[in-house]
Formats: C-alpha cells, structure tokens, sequence
C-alpha cells in the first residue's frame, strides 16, 4: 500500500503553481469587469457602444478563467498518472529502477491481485453436464468459489476436458485443495 513509481514533475509541478497563481489574478480581473458592467449598464448617459464594450471584455475575461481552468484540470490529470500507488496487490517484480528512462507503454512491474483466488480446472467432457448447477466443495467444505469461465472448445493439451476457471475468497494464496461439484 504504497507508491511505486514517481516519474519526474518536477515541471509540470512548477507550472500547475504559474497556473494556479494566473488563476487568482484571472479571477480577481473578472470581478473587476463585473463589477464595471453592473455599474455601467443601468447608466442612461453611457452609450449601448459603451456598454457592449465592457460586456465584451466581461465575456472574454470569462473565457480566459474557464479556460484555464481546463489547463489545471489537465495537468492534474497528467501529474496524476505520474505516480503509480499499489493498494491490496502483491509485487512480484520490479522493472525499473531509480533514475531509469520510462517511456509510454514501458512495462515496469509484475502485480498481481490476491485478494481472491483463481483457479484453472480440466474438466472431463462427460462431467462438464448442469456444471453450473452444482454446489463447489473445496477440501470437502461448501465454498463460495464461483465459475467465472468456462470455455466450451476442447482443450488442445488435456484433448477430451474442458477448461474453466473459479474465483474464491475462501483459499490462501499457493495453497493446493481437492475441487468437487456436488
């Protein structure tokens, strides 16, 4: 439950800050604009040119704020998938190391989820009938275990079964059982 990888932001850091400070001064000159055209629009003396103007920079003033909020939203993103956190999942291997070069589509660790178990059965043509019906039994006890695949074509190594997998919660990583479909 840690992080394992952090790729270099440093200046993707540096520029979210630029952004977050154009940000407050975007937002202070809108105001500033509001402010102008609320004042200036129930003015009869100040001419519809006026008035349209200072709407004008009202909107583009608008324009600039959301769209540099985009920006912040997108570069959140990216420093997002900068760091990559592993939660519940066991390493098995790690690619890289410090200071090393990643690049898009690099493949860096092998992870494996063990919260639950996985198991690959050959089942024999003759047994694989109301399959699906029947109650899982691992080491003799009822488990929770279900079918998550069962694969209709013969297998090509084990010639006359047919391969299905289980996933169970009831079972400890490695651990060797006797199946049963009762």
């Amino acid at each position: 439950n840690k992080e394992l990888i952090h790729i270099d932001s440093k200046i993707e850091s540096l520029r979210m800050k630029s952004y977050k400070e154009q940000l407050k001064h975007y937002k202070e000159e809108e105001k500033i604009h509001q402010r102008l055209y609320d004042n200036s629009k129930n003015i009869r003396g100040k001419s519809k040119t006026e008035k349209d103007t200072l709407l004008l920079a009202l909107l583009a003033q608008q324009t600039k704020v959301s769209e540099l909020e985009l920006k912040i939203a997108e570069l959140q993103d990216t420093l997002d998938k900068k760091r990559i956190f592993i939660r519940g999942l066991y390493l098995k291997e790690l690619y890289v190391n410090l200071h090393d070069y990643v690049s898009v589509g690099t493949k860096v660790a092998q992870v494996y989820d063990i919260s639950k178990g996985k198991m690959t059965l050959y089942i024999h043509k003759d047994d694989i009938k109301e399959i699906k019906e029947k109650k899982i039994y691992i080491d003799g006890v009822e488990s929770s275990a279900v079918i998550s695949k069962l694969d209709m074509t013969l297998d090509e190594t084990y010639v006359s079964s047919y391969k299905a997998e289980l996933v169970t919660h009831d079972i400890s990583f490695g651990k060797l059982v006797t199946i049963e479909f009762r």
